[in-house]
């Protein structure tokens, strides 16, 4: 279980420098590949085990992301993953009994 929610992290951090630097294909493939283990079932468990303010922030940030992507501001999108996103993953990672 532990391998495919650190591998969320791992997609995270070579998805904002694809942005930044212009690989908008590569960073599609990556975001599709990430919201797909979203929907592993090991992932799911640990999103389940933490509180709905920090899923409601999680969830923003995706929204935000989603948004972002539409309008093709690649910067907002590297810079919400950079700054928001892989510090609440991380934050979800030590709420869940992964962290403990």
């Amino acid at each position: 279980m532990e391998n495919n929610v650190h591998e969320i992290e791992q997609y995270l951090l070579v998805l904002g420098p694809n942005c930044r630097r212009g690989d908008y294909g590569e960073a599609a493939r990556i975001l599709n590949q990430f919201l797909a283990l979203l929907q592993n079932p090991s992932v799911q468990k640990v999103l389940s085990q933490i509180s709905p303010g920090l899923i409601k922030k999680f969830n923003y940030s995706l929204e935000t992301i989603f948004i972002m992507f539409k309008n093709q501001d690649w910067v907002a999108v590297a810079d919400i993953i950079e700054y928001e996103l892989i510090g609440l993953w991380k934050e979800i990672i030590g709420a869940s009994e992964l962290g403990n």
